[in-house]
């Protein structure tokens, strides 16, 4: 016993001491390598914007398969392509409009129209991305939940301006029942964009990481479907680990 609260307190130590550089980096390449283990089972699970910026400062210095590099370029050019889209729609918003001033009482009505429709549509694309950058599962990098500026030396010392990331972990477990308390297979739990399905038993698992702007939400709700059931919905209170056992109603 004695052996083991020396171990860990000297690993802490060692920890404790490694330069916030060093231990940035290996969050980075701890949180890319989960990414990858996911993107492996199913390829629209890319990183987001969020992501690559974290990653980009250590690409050099980090030992990356080839594969691991093909992900990262992959992920960048579906946010480019994406971006390109966006600057597209824009221009195509602008030329309108001066073709509109050319002749603003003649189609004044058809303007407000068009126009208010490809803003839904913006917004719409713009809400599809968001979800689909939660949807991705993201491993723990930090406990902390906070942005934290660290102080440095003045720029005449070479000292810059530095801005460290905060992340927090959230794991969900917890079991889909009918009314009997028997396990329902198949049911579909969403959360935060992410969605599972419960296993043979009623079984599910969430395990991501929030981005500091996740833990600023208020009224997060967990939901649950599955056919021939009502739909049910969970409040849910963030913190590093939630145990739910969730009982559906059979339609009648």
């Amino acid at each position: 016993m004695k052996v083991e609260i020396v171990h860990d307190s000297l690993a802490l130590i060692i920890y404790e001491k490694t330069s916030a550089e060093v231990k940035t980096r290996m969050k980075a390449l701890s949180m890319l390598q989960n990414r990858f283990f996911y993107y492996k089972m199913n390829e629209n699970m890319v990183l987001g914007q969020a992501e690559l910026s974290f990653i980009r400062p250590f690409l050099e210095e980090l030992n990356l398969r080839t594969e691991e590099r093909a992900f990262i370029s992959k992920s960048q050019a579906i946010l480019d392509r994406q971006e390109r889209q966006n600057r597209m729609r824009k221009n195509a918003i602008i030329l309108m409009g001066a073709t509109l001033i050319m002749t603003p009482f003649a189609v004044w009505g058809w303007y407000n129209a068009s126009l208010a429709q490809t803003e839904a549509a913006m917004a719409h694309k713009k809400a599809e991305e968001v979800k689909k950058e939660n949807e991705v599962f993201r491993k723990a990098i930090t406990k902390s939940g906070n942005l934290k500026i660290k102080p440095l030396p003045p720029e005449s010392e070479g000292g810059t301006a530095q801005l460290e990331i905060g992340y927090a972990s959230l794991f969900i477990e917890g079991r889909v029942k009918d009314e009997n308390g028997q396990g329902l297979s198949n049911a579909q739990i969403f959360f935060m964009g992410a969605q599972v399905r419960s296993d043979p038993k009623g079984f599910f698992k969430f395990n991501l990481v929030l981005h500091p702007i996740d833990l600023t939400k208020k009224n997060i709700v967990l939901e649950v479907k599955r056919k021939g059931y009502l739909p049910k919905e969970q409040a849910i209170k963030i913190q590093p680990k939630l145990k739910l056992d969730i009982a559906l109603e059979k339609v009648e």
